[in-house]
């Protein structure tokens, strides 16, 4: 892909991966009454597998929480799914 194609209007992979990052930040809040942020980056351009989502809170208790709630978890990677993200 060529290096200015990354900045196309039309890119329909980083649509979804928008979308993505929305209700990731969506379903978190639900469980998370910190202020917390969510960044996405990676060469999903050059394959789709390159991409990681971060989500960022304030505390390492409120990690934790998130990190062990398997609910939440189930709901998130079922996001890639719902947005038909590549599934390498």
């Amino acid at each position: 892909m060529n290096f200015l194609n990354m900045f196309k209007k039309n890119d329909p992979i980083k649509e979804k991966i928008i979308a993505i990052e929305k209700e990731i930040k969506r379903l978190v809040k639900q469980k998370c009454k910190e202020k917390l942020f969510v960044i996405w980056y990676g060469a999903y351009d050059i394959d789709p597998k390159h991409l990681v989502f971060w989500v960022c809170v304030k505390s390492d208790k409120m990690k934790k929480d998130l990190e062990e709630n398997e609910q939440l978890n189930i709901n998130l990677k079922e996001l890639l799914e719902k947005y038909q993200y590549p599934k390498e």
